[in-house]
């Protein structure tokens, strides 16, 4: 879940108010990363402790982001949170122009009832909302929403929360109505080969709406090992997402041999 388990995740934005994409060679010149990288800030101060060159990699720059805190480096930019269309409407206006905000719904009480029986409709309510406020938004809606949306339910589409999300289009709904990018919480299904098929198909569904939009995919310490992660991220293609979302815990990000750690260094030796 984002909003609970919320640690890094990586996404490079191809709009021009963003770092662009650049090419492994040119970020092994800069000693930075070529995905942007959004995280949870407690977790990503612990993990620029544990492993400083890996973290001032991915974090120290223009193309990183933290949510709730701000994290150890003045470079990163701050991500808000919500659970809800209520949330965004009273705290939304009083953000800076052009703040990035995060749509995290989920089967958990933050989210109310009729939002996650309608995750499509509520996240094209969430994209205008924002859109109109000058704010950017993200759409993570959780696999769980399958259990809950009635407006197209998973019995009738697949019975499986992977053929809900795609026949559904969820993906497709949360980068609508202005949505700059989604999180496809991808974690459970590492080390399968139906993460690259997720993956893909939700990719094919964004690129049909909203070209420009961004695309991550999410991995976690919960689902696999990190040599699964990096090879499911990898399997999938840095060309085919923009880049990743990792759900991790505190006490493995302050573990320099942890399996964070494991996964953004692997990356890094692949030219992420």
């Amino acid at each position: 879940m984002v909003g609970r388990k919320l640690t890094v995740l990586t996404a490079a934005i191809a709009v021009a108010a963003t770092l662009p994409f650049t090419s492994a060679a040119a970020a092994s010149a800069r000693h930075t990363a070529t995905h942007n990288i959004i995280q949870y800030g407690f977790t990503m101060d612990r993990f620029a402790a544990a492993d400083p060159a890996a973290a001032r990699y991915w974090m120290d720059r223009r193309g990183a982001y933290a949510t709730v805190n701000p994290g150890p480096y003045g470079a990163t930019t701050s991500v808000h949170a919500f659970g809800s269309l209520s949330s965004l409407a009273k705290i939304g206006p009083g953000l800076p122009h052009g703040s990035w905000v995060l749509f995290d719904i989920e089967t958990w009480p933050v989210t109310p009832l009729a939002e996650q029986q309608n995750p499509g409709k509520a996240m094209e309510q969430f994209n205008t909302a924002a859109t109109r406020m000058g704010l950017r938004p993200i759409d993570a809606p959780a696999m769980d929403l399958a259990y809950t949306d009635t407006a197209c339910s998973k019995k009738a589409h697949g019975g499986s929360r992977a053929t809900w999300y795609i026949e559904c289009r969820i993906a497709a709904y949360a980068v609508s109505d202005g949505g700059d990018g989604v999180i496809i919480q991808s974690q459970s299904h590492v080390g399968s080969p139906d993460f690259g098929t997720l993956v893909r198909r939700a990719r094919d569904e964004i690129m049909n709406v909203n070209p420009a939009a961004f695309i991550d995919a999410d991995v976690s310490v919960n689902h696999g090992t990190a040599a699964q992660a990096v090879a499911s991220l990898t399997g999938v293609g840095r060309h085919f997402i923009s880049g990743i979302f990792v759900t991790d815990n505190n006490a493995n990000a302050a573990n320099p041999r942890g399996w964070e750690a494991k996964v953004l260094n692997g990356l890094m030796a692949k030219g992420w």
